[in-house]
């Protein structure tokens, strides 16, 4: 892989970690699904939810949302390790939520794997 390609590859990952982190604080679930492949899966392994195709993103994500009064998070970069179609990397992701039953939730997802078809 070239050096610019490899620039160009870790630019589309920091833009799709934008716009996955707005399309879910702005709770667009449409362009939150549209940011995954027809057949891609969005896993949470910490809390062992898995949702494999945009349709079950969209709805997982739209139910998941559904029992908070409010949702922030932010992304802090992390590394990012290219090796042909699959990335690799970790970053810092803070959420916050207050849940419709008056708890407030925090929660932290260190990791990223990204392959064609999968972002976890």
């Amino acid at each position: 892989m070239s050096d610019v390609q490899a620039i160009a590859d870790r630019l589309e990952i920091e833009a799709l970690r934008g716009e996955f982190t707005d399309a879910g604080m702005m709770r667009d679930y449409h362009r939150f699904a549209s940011l995954f492949t027809p057949d891609g899966a969005w896993r949470m392994p910490h809390i062992n939810v898995e949702f494999v195709s945009r349709e079950e993103i969209r709805a997982g994500i739209e139910r998941l949302q559904g029992l908070w009064d409010y949702f922030m998070q932010n992304v802090h970069p992390g590394t990012i390790q290219l090796e042909g179609d699959t990335a690799v990397g970790r970053n810092g992701r803070v959420r916050y939520w207050n849940c419709l039953n008056a708890w407030l939730g925090l929660s932290s997802t260190p990791h990223f794997v990204m392959e064609p078809g999968v972002v976890a």
